[in-house]
Formats: structure tokens, C-alpha cells, sequence
């Protein structure tokens, strides 16, 4: 499937030739914290994102691999691949995308799944300011997934992520962008089905370097993030969180950035919250 996908880019690009492609590949570590309030210890994630469009339109290939270690050695790692393509359109003050999410993992308690996922978005110009608007969809089925009393059953997810950002040009080497949103999901399988969180993040542009800090709040269940690239697919509760990233373009084509994050939540099965930090490196290229 990978193959035939990677060779569709291909193509599309020789019948594009204006059109601008970017590789991206990460990596990262996953450290758990608590003795008693986490089953897991340490992880970690790897993956490649591509990308390739032109003001029109924008298709992205992301393949992450996660593997995660326990406390306890005689359980074996979790370890999963999760494939994410998407597709967008762009004209004058409209956009829409459409895509897909697939998670193959071995953790048994909501099993692979799929996330099927939409957004429809407008944007203006207000001189070098620009404003952006829209709405986010996203539905979550795992065919074979468990619900909070272990009982097997599909389990289903819709989830509504209205955003507003707004991108500030402050002088000729240096801009702001700012954005909110706000996310609400339904969870039929689950004894509370519903659940509503927020994300703010602020990114300062200024010559070659970059800087951005996220948080969030609230509560998610088996959520998504990152216009569906970053699923949740265990029954944790997600609380809150922040992070930090700090970007640098070496050249027009090149640039490299490195993320520290912390996240609270409570891990399905435990008394106490816990929380993770993860650390990611990236190197983008484009061509």
C-alpha cells in the first residue's frame, strides 16, 4: 500500500512541474513518568512526512512508527504504524480537505482503526494580515476495541474542531501567528460520552528562525490533533499539556527543528494522573 501511494506522488509531480515537494523526517523519545500512576516506561517515534503542492492544492503522506516499552519486562512492547494521506484544495477565499488516518498496532484494547478526515476553512486578507476560520471532522471507528468494563464492541467517535487564526505581519522580517481551538468529541461506547478541550498556539517568525509554543486543556478522549496527523487511540484521559519549538532555515530549501513537550493525563486502568515529555527532532527539505 505504501508503495503504490509514494508512487502516485511520483507521478503527480512530473505533471506538476511547478510544484514544490518536502520531505521531512523525524524522531523522537517518549519518557513516562510515575512508579505507580503508569503501566509504561519509555518509547520511542520515528517517521517521514511528505508533502507536495503548489497555492491550489497540498497532498501529505506522513508514516510514523511508535514503540513503547513497560515497567514491567515480561509485557511485550507496544508497537504501531499509523499512515496518514490527505488531500486539500485552495481557491481564493475557500479551502477543503479530505484524507485518511490508518493506526496498525498491537495493543489490543481498542485494536487498529481508522479516522476519516474533513475540514472546510476560509481565510481573508486584511492588508499583510491574514485571518483564517473553519471547522474540523473527524470520526473514529475501531472495529474490534473495548469499552471502559472490557467488553468488546466497536468503538465510534465523532469529533468537531471549530479554529480561528490569525496571522500578523509585524515588519518585513518578522511575523506572528496566532491560533485557538476548540474540540468536541462524542463517544457513545464510553460511560461519558462527551468531552471539550482547547489548544492555543503562537509562533514568532523572524528572519530565518521560528519559535512556537502550544498549550492546551480540558479533556479528550481517543481524540485527534494535528489536522489528523497525531491520534489518541487508547482510552486515556488527556488533560493538559504545552510545548516548545524552535525552528532555523539554513537555506531556502533546508531547515531543522527540535520540540520539548509535557503531557498530563490519566492512563485508562489507573487511580492517579501521570504525565510524559517528549523530545522530537526534524529536518525538512524541499525541492
Amino acid at each position: 500500500m505504501k508503495k503504490v501511494i509514494l508512487g502516485s506522488l511520483v507521478l503527480l509531480s512530473s505533471l506538476f512541474a511547478e510544484d514544490t515537494i518536502t520531505a521531512l523526517p523525524y524522531y523522537g523519545t517518549i519518557n513516562y513518568k510515575g512508579d505507580t500512576s503508569t503501566l509504561k516506561d519509555d518509547g520511542t517515534i520515528m517517521g517521514t512526512y511528505f508533502s507536495m503542492g503548489n497555492l491550489g492544492y497540498l497532498v501529505e503522506l506522513d508514516y510514523t512508527n511508535t514503540n513503547i516499552s513497560y515497567k514491567n519486562p515480561a509485557i511485550d512492547n507496544l508497537k504501531q504504524d499509523d499512515i496518514t494521506l490527505t488531500y486539500a484544495s485552495y481557491a481564493e477565499n475557500l479551502m477543503f480537505k479530505s484524507g485518511m488516518h490508518y493506526v496498525s498496532t498491537t495493543d489490543v484494547d481498542l485494536g487498529d482503526g481508522e479516522v476519516l478526515i474533513g475540514q472546510l476553512g476560509g481565510y481573508h486578507w486584511n492588508g499583510y494580515d491574514k485571518h483564517s476560520y473553519g471547522l474540523e471532522g473527524y470520526y473514529s471507528i475501531y472495529p474490534d476495541g473495548h469499552d471502559e468494563n472490557g467488553v468488546k464492541k466497536s468503538i465510534q467517535v465523532m469529533q468537531f474542531t471549530p479554529y480561528y487564526q490569525y496571522s500578523q505581519a509585524i515588519n518585513l522580517n518578522t511575523r506572528n501567528v496566532i491560533g485557538l481551538k476548540i474540540n468536541y468529541q462524542n463517544a457513545n461506547a464510553y460511560e461519558k460520552q462527551d468531552y471539550a478541550s482547547f489548544e492555543l498556539e503562537d509562533t514568532l517568525y523572524y528572519k530565518k528562525f521560528y519559535a512556537t509554543v502550544k498549550a492546551y486543556g480540558g479533556e479528550m478522549k481517543t481524540g485527534v490533533k494535528d489536522g489528523g496527523h497525531t491520534i489518541y487511540n487508547t482510552k486515556d484521559l488527556i488533560k493538559e499539556g504545552y510545548s516548545l519549538k524552535m525552528g532555523y532555515y539554513l537555506t531556502k530549501e533546508l531547515s531543522m527543528s527540535a520540540s520539548y513537550s509535557i503531557n498530563n493525563f490519566k492512563e485508562v486502568g489507573q487511580v492517579e494522573d501521570t504525565s510524559n515529555d517528549i523530545i522530537v527532532g526534524t529536518l525538512s527539505y524541499s525541492f
